[in-house]
């Protein structure tokens, strides 16, 4: 009997900390999300290959990835071009969190908890991003202001309206699944 409630107020405790996690963690990074961005939407493994493979890192590229999540591409830009500059941006601490465990011994990765649309991209020569189309919208004006000639972009599943990409992929058919489709765009 005594084991059963001991049991019950477990459960009880495990339920409250969930729905805590849901009311202060979760929610708040949703409802205050900047409209038109994107929530943490992992990228799936062979989209980051094949993001890799279109941006074409070298040494010397200055890499940023807008809305970096957890890191996942962070990592394998660090990993393919370890000479590089590589920058990741989010808004949210607890994506750069992960994304922080994950890149935690690649030397050239900086992360910056920032709104993307006020970090420089001046000095950037490759872009990632997959944002919602508002965002991509928005971000259009400012890449191509602060961009140099040459400068590779990748974008998931999404695309710039008035930009024409110089290639796509199609990794997927299947309408459902996300990270579908890659854009490059060369400035």
């Amino acid at each position: 009997m005594a084991e059963d409630i001991i049991l019950l107020a477990m459960n009880i405790t495990y339920v409250a900390v969930f729905l805590a996690f849901l009311f202060f963690v979760v929610m708040p990074r949703t409802i205050g999300r900047r409209k038109g961005s994107a929530p943490f939407i992992p990228t799936r493994s062979r989209a980051v290959a094949t993001a890799i493979e279109l941006l074409q890192l070298s040494s010397g590229s200055a890499f940023y990835d807008l809305g970096c999540g957890d890191g996942r591409i962070l990592a394998a830009a660090a990993r393919s071009s370890p000479s590089s500059k590589i920058v990741g941006i989010d808004n949210d601490w607890l994506p750069l969190f992960f994304a922080r465990m994950r890149t935690y011994r690649a030397s050239n990765v900086t992360l910056i908890k920032a709104d993307m649309y006020n970090v420089n991209l001046r000095d950037a020569t490759h872009i990632y991003c997959y944002l919602f189309p508002e965002a991509l919208r928005e971000l259009e004006s400012k890449i191509l202001k602060e961009c140099r000639d040459g400068t590779r972009i990748v974008t998931c599943d999404y695309y710039f309206p008035n930009l024409v990409p110089a290639r796509s992929v199609e990794l997927s058919k299947n309408k459902y699944m996300l990270a579908r489709k890659m854009f490059l765009y060369v400035i």
